[in-house]
């Protein structure tokens, strides 16, 4: 049997429960509280089946228990049983899989019912066992609602007070013959406040954070920087201030001079109360640090409902409904003089909170938020995931392909396509912490998350590879899955290089205009051209050692220094460009390079121009484009063009060249993570060296046969074909909903 509760003092009292139902040594506990060395006793004790019932907090839902039978928790709603952690592990959801897998039973016990619950219950997983209406009136307290009835007419300005005469009247009533329980959602003293004259927010004239009074006589301070200063309002330059919000320290200080020779008993962050006697006493609590009476409290005051009713968030009926039954429930039957007073709620509208409290009917209030949901496809009726990973598929179509068919689902993804095969984290539901008091929000202060068990946190560690930490940058996909790892399109990928290293022998023309079109459609854009800029080096060096007697050192190294800014440019622009768009820019700029290459050779001789800044000029925009496209030639026909040089000089020249720019290109994107795929295996860096080899053997073999004018036609066909399909694809891209 495995039993799990939110918080310490629940598994307290179910630890002396199962002692005296079970007896001595029968159960272990497992609680962040306990300390290693007891954790880990117990984790051995449960490990090797010396017992077989297990008490504990949320770490506990992980515990090994043999031939596991009963699986009981207390509270699904309490956020305390949600991990704050990745990956974000709830303890129902993790006994319920632990139940189908292991065929044990289930009970799910509280004061009130989760909308999830409620799922279980309607869709037939789960039977609901709940007493009948005679019984549930005498054993709950009477509930009353301040402002509605004849109070109104009695007293009008009473009911708008932070404490009516109907609260003031029950409290003094039932301290006669109890103590009175007072809830208050927000802690503190005075967490809020705001201007005397105009009623501004006051804020903090440094950060602008919400300022807080700490204590009757302290300087008002800062929540968010802690600063503490005297208040001017820069509205109305008033200095004074009044409370927004009263928190459960000034709510304790009030009480108590309400009512003199009264004990006040506060239980809060500072100090949680467990137990309290049955002498008259008032007991000022935050939501779920509220202690148990030994008799039951003679009266509950829940404070300031608009406090709880106004959060944004998407359990809030559920869950205010569920803080205010917890606190209730403390209180003895309505035939022993239970009372609950709801304070601060409007009266003007019925709300489904209020009336299922005045009811007791908690699962009516449930079913009610299901179909709401149900009707606007909100969790739990629907599976709602996100999808964080690197390579270029569709979010739709991996989401698609991996949720059931009967479900629906919502892929949202700021980077490039998302690979079915690449790391992914899949988040279910819209869950996660409440807001912090900085949003003004109540807050579940008493109960402190401790870490969980030792040995229960490491059942809890993912295991498996890492998620792709640059999986959210823009520049990091590939429309292949696992294209780095992919036999056939690693041979695609040297077919493509060979096909470019011929024609580059044939035709003359930068095995860059050849290889980066036809790799960006099978790689994508990023890594398309990464690999084009790596060929280009390797064909560069070989054909450099030919070449070597002819090459203008002198001016190389100009533009191979002019080159490394514009890589560097073009690494940030392949980093930070959705993957859309460096398809288009890549088929933008092919297309461009072949039109300037015919339109250069067409015109035949191009204006000179004479000065030193047009060899650094070529040189910045060709590593520029060489590191975006993979297209340097180019700018470097036309420089030649323009400055005269000579060909044989030229083409000689531009073998060191396009070595450097391609080696500056690939070292630049490795140094700014915009490779957009994993490093490949060992031998295909080999593998594409012998393509080239092989390559430029061949076609110097075919030059003999094939006329230049032939292969630079195939050549700039092929780029031009290429170049289309990326500049159409990242089109479509961008135009798709």
């Amino acid at each position: 049997m495995l039993v799990i509760a939110p918080d310490t003092r629940d598994v307290d009292r179910l630890d002396v429960a199962l002692t005296a139902a079970l007896g001595k040594d029968q159960h272990v506990r497992l609680t962040a509280a306990q300390g290693p060395q007891a954790r880990y006793t117990a984790f051995l004790k449960i490990l090797r089946g010396e017992v077989r019932a297990v008490v504990g907090s949320r770490a506990a839902m992980f515990a090994p228990v043999p031939d596991l039978g009963l699986i009981v928790w207390w509270d699904d709603g309490d956020d305390l049983l949600a991990e704050p952690r990745a990956p974000y592990p709830q303890a129902r959801e993790v006994l319920l899989e632990r139940a189908r897998a292991t065929g044990a039973a289930v009970l799910s016990a509280g004061f009130s019912r989760s909308v999830a619950m409620q799922q279980e219950v309607e869709e037939g997983r789960c039977a609901p066992v709940v007493a009948d209406a005679a019984t549930v009136r005498r054993r709950v307290p009477r509930v009353l609602v301040a402002g509605e009835g004849v109070d109104q007419q009695r007293d009008a300005a009473a009911v708008a007070a932070r404490l009516p005469s109907v609260a003031l009247q029950t409290a003094l009533e039932a301290l006669t013959r109890g103590p009175v329980l007072v809830q208050v959602p927000r802690r503190g003293y005075l967490p809020a406040l705001s201007c005397q004259t105009c009623r501004e927010p006051a804020r903090c004239r440094h950060c602008h954070g919400p300022l807080e009074l700490t204590a009757r006589s302290a300087q008002p301070r800062c929540r968010w920087c802690g600063r503490s200063e005297p208040f001017e309002c820069p509205h109305c330059e008033s200095r004074q201030l009044r409370s927004a919000v009263v928190g459960a320290r000034r709510t304790a200080e009030e009480l108590g001079r309400a009512f003199p020779g009264v004990p006040v008993i506060t239980s809060g962050a500072d100090q949680v109360v467990a137990e309290v006697g049955e002498s008259p006493a008032l007991v000022i609590a935050t939501p779920g640090a509220e202690p148990v009476a030994t008799a039951g409290y003679a009266a509950v005051l829940l404070l300031d409902a608009w406090a709880l009713l106004d959060r944004p968030e998407l359990d809030t009926g559920p869950e205010t409904l569920r803080r205010w039954l917890a606190a209730a429930a403390l209180a003895r039957g309505a035939t022993e003089g239970g009372v609950a007073v709801l304070v601060g709620a409007p009266t003007e509208v019925t709300l489904p909170p209020v009336e299922a409290l005045v009811r007791w009917d908690p699962a009516w209030l449930a079913a009610r938020e299901l179909d709401e949901r149900r009707e606007l496809r909100l969790p739990p009726t629907v599976t709602m995931a996100r999808l964080e990973g690197s390579g270029g598929r569709s979010p739709r179509r991996c989401a698609r392909s991996r949720c059931p068919s009967t479900s629906t689902s919502w892929a949202r993804c700021r980077c490039r396509p998302i690979p079915a095969a690449a790391p992914s984290r899949w988040h279910r539901g819209a869950g996660g912490p409440a807001a912090d008091a900085a949003a003004g929000r109540p807050q579940r202060d008493a109960r402190a998350r401790r870490p969980a068990a030792r040995p229960a946190r490491r059942a809890q560690r993912p295991q498996g590879p890492r998620p792709d930490r640059r999986a959210g940058r823009p520049g990091g996909g590939s429309p292949v899955t696992g294209a780095a790892h992919d036999p056939r399109t690693l041979v695609l990928v040297l077919v493509a290089v060979l096909v470019g290293s011929v024609l580059q022998r044939l035709s003359g023309t930068g095995m860059g205009l050849v290889l980066a079109p036809i790799l960006t459609l099978v790689l994508g854009a990023a890594s398309g051209v990464l690999v084009a800029n790596a060929t280009t080096t390797v064909s560069g060096f070989l054909m450099m050692l030919a070449l070597w007697r002819a090459v203008d050192w002198a001016k190389a190294r100009v533009i191979c220094a002019c080159a490394v800014p514009g890589a560097i440019a073009g690494g940030w622009v392949v980093r930070t460009a959705p993957a859309a768009w460096l398809l288009v820019v890549v088929g933008g700029v092919v297309l461009l390079a072949i039109g300037v290459t015919v339109v250069a050779g067409a015109l035949g001789r191009m204006p000179e121009l004479r000065g030193r800044w047009v060899t650094p000029v070529a040189g910045l925009v060709g590593g520029l484009f060489n590191t975006t496209a993979g297209v340097a030639a180019p700018v470097m026909v036309v420089h030649s063009h323009l400055t005269r040089w000579d060909h044989r000089s030229f083409a000689a020249t531009m073998q060191p060249v396009f070595m450097t720019m391609g080696a500056v290109s690939v070292t630049v994107k490795l140094a700014m993570g915009a490779t957009g795929v994993a490093l490949p295996p060992w031998w295909v860096v080999p593998a594409v060296v012998a393509t080239v080899v092989v390559g430029i053997a061949a076609g110097g073999r075919l030059a003999r046969r094939v006329p230049a004018s032939t292969a630079r036609g195939v050549a700039i066909t092929l780029a031009g074909l290429g170049g289309l399909g990326a500049l159409v694809r990242g089109l479509i891209a961008l135009l798709s909903p």
